[in-house]
């Protein structure tokens, strides 16, 4: 007679959680490149790199608004809701064009630009209606007798 006694056979669980995790690594690995491959990434301007070709000029630009003192001010007027855009008195009795830029870090499908239009005072008031809620670059390029200035601030909406 067998005094052996037969028992139940054990079952080894551990290589089942040790196939339990590479499956789950593996599913976090691939919804990972799945959300990474669907975020939307483009450059912060469409022609960044013709842009950072020209960089010396523009340092140029900005040097020569400082040495003249032709800082431009732009401020936010929430109680009256909107944006003024004010010039120092370097651009007073002067003939001034440009452009106003309005650049948006996180969404370049926001951004977008509006002609330089001064009243008596040197201003420019720009309604903040149109804009959505965030950080904004406010960059003015402004030109008088022929020289190239640029200011360039940073302003948030709530």
């Amino acid at each position: 007679m067998n005094t052996a006694q037969t028992s139940p056979k054990k079952i080894a669980w551990w290589p089942r959680f040790i196939i339990l995790g590479y499956i789950l690594f593996i599913a976090y690995i691939g919804n990972f490149v799945r959300m990474a491959m669907s975020s939307d990434v483009d450059l912060v301007s469409k022609d960044y790199y013709k842009q950072e070709i020209a960089y010396q000029q523009h340092i140029n630009t900005v040097s020569q608004t400082k040495a003249n003192n032709a800082d431009i001010q732009v401020t936010l007027a929430e109680a009256a809701g909107q944006l003024v855009v004010a010039f120092p008195e370097f651009y007073e009795g002067q003939k001034v064009s440009g452009k106003i830029n309005f650049f948006r870090p996180s969404n370049m499908k926001l951004d977008f630009e509006t002609a330089l239009n001064l009243n008596e005072a040197r201003q420019q008031f720009i309604p903040v209606d149109k804009l959505e809620s965030g950080r904004w670059k406010v960059r003015v390029s402004s030109e008088v007798n022929g020289k190239n200035y640029f200011t360039e601030q940073i302003i948030t909406l709530k």
